[in-house]
Order: C-alpha cells, then sequence, then structure tokens
C-alpha cells in the first residue's frame, strides 16, 4: 500500500501526546508499507526526519500555516499518487485519494460556548464532510464530536 501521512506538527520540533502518537503510527507504517511523509517545521529542517517531505512554516500564523501545508501535500499526492492519506488533522485535504483524518478532540476537553470554538465546531463539520472517513483516539473523543453535531461519513 502506498501511505501519505501528512501533520502541520511533528516531533522533536513540536512535542506533545497527539504529534507522538503521530510519529508512532509512522514508524509502524513503514514497516509494512510505501509511506511518504509531509510534515510542517517551526524551528529547523533538522528537527523532522530526514526522508520527509519538509514544509518551511517558520514565522507563520496558525491560519497562513494551513495554505503552506495544503499545497505541500496536494503537490505531494499528485507526485506520489497514495492509496490513502492520513492526516492529524482537519486542515488535510486530497484531490483524488481517499483521506482518512485522525481528530484528538475539538478543545483539549475543554468545551465553552464562545465564538472561537463555535467556529472550531463548525470548521469540523465542513471538514469532515470531504474524508472518507474520521480516526478517533477515544469513546469519548468520539462522543464529543458526536455532541457538537460533527459526524463524518465513517468514525
Amino acid at each position: 500500500m502506498r501511505l501519505m501521512m501528512v501533520a502541520r506538527r511533528y516531533p522533536p520540533d513540536f512535542r506533545s501526546g497527539t504529534e507522538r502518537v503521530f510519529e508512532n503510527l509512522y514508524r509502524q507504517a513503514r514497516k509494512h508499507h510505501d509511506v511518504r511523509l509531509v510534515v510542517g517545521y517551526t524551528q529547523a529542517r533538522d528537527r523532522v526526519p530526514a526522508e520527509a517531505i519538509p514544509v518551511d512554516l517558520r514565522g507563520l500564523s496558525n491560519v497562513a500555516c494551513w495554505p503552506a501545508m495544503l499545497k505541500a501535500a496536494l503537490r505531494e499526492e499528485k507526485r506520489f499518487r497514495p492509496d490513502v492519506v492520513l492526516g492529524n488533522s482537519i486542515d488535510v485535504m486530497t484531490l483524488k485519494t481517499p483521506l482518512v483524518c485522525i481528530v484528538h478532540d475539538l478543545n483539549f476537553g475543554k468545551h465553552r460556548a464562545s465564538m472561537a470554538n463555535k467556529m472550531k465546531v463548525t470548521l469540523h463539520q465542513i471538514r469532515s464532510r470531504f474524508s472518507k472517513s474520521w480516526v478517533t483516539v477515544s469513546h469519548s473523543a468520539k462522543r464529543s464530536f458526536e455532541e457538537a453535531g460533527v459526524r463524518p461519513k465513517a468514525f
């Protein structure tokens, strides 16, 4: 299988549980599949794997990171022609390839009725329409998405 994995953040450039899960999936997938990794970095190029397709996000705002990652991912999708793309966030898009997104939660476990959180829910609702399926990291995360009205084609 040809698998393309896309993440805006990746260890050790950025460390959190979310990124560590993705890093572990990448290491396991490489044992059995032809894998292409597309990752952003905000510190230095040498902080992501040498074999990765790097996306320089230094100095960009979170909003500006999205188009940079999108452009790199779409370019690599066309070049690599994967069977499936695995994204670590909702900002990953594909043109022709089935996309599976790993989603962790809406607000790191804190749900408040703020305008920013309502926008996040709306973005997740829109984004879920374009994914083949989503993978949640827990039943609790799945429930929180369902309660917020975010229902992709498949969890």
